[in-house]
């Protein structure tokens, strides 16, 4: 058969390969899950860019609604200042 030598040698090998194989393929499920953060963190990052859009269009709305909230304060002021400017004046003269 073979010799005490070659048969330590063999044992050696199996031993180191049984110790290295983990090691190596955790690199690979490693590389995997690397690849799956990656994967995500760019879904994540497309998520964040609709938002920033949404965000943006409500902004948008949210200052139009404003700006014609402050119009329609502003009409019976007008009116009442134009009511006001037409007033009669001492003396009954019609401004």
């Amino acid at each position: 058969m073979f010799s005490h030598r070659t048969r330590v040698t063999i044992a050696a090998a199996v031993g180191v390969a049984t110790l290295m194989t983990p090691v190596m393929f955790d690199g690979l499920v490693h590389a995997d899950q690397i690849s799956d953060q990656r994967t995500r963190v760019a879904q994540i990052t497309d998520q964040l860019e609709a938002l920033e859009q949404q965000a943006d269009t409500l902004a948008e709305d949210y200052t139009v609604a404003v700006d014609e909230l402050n119009g329609l304060e502003w009409q019976p002021r007008r009116r009442a200042e134009r009511a006001h400017s037409h007033s009669i004046v001492p003396g009954g003269l019609l401004v």
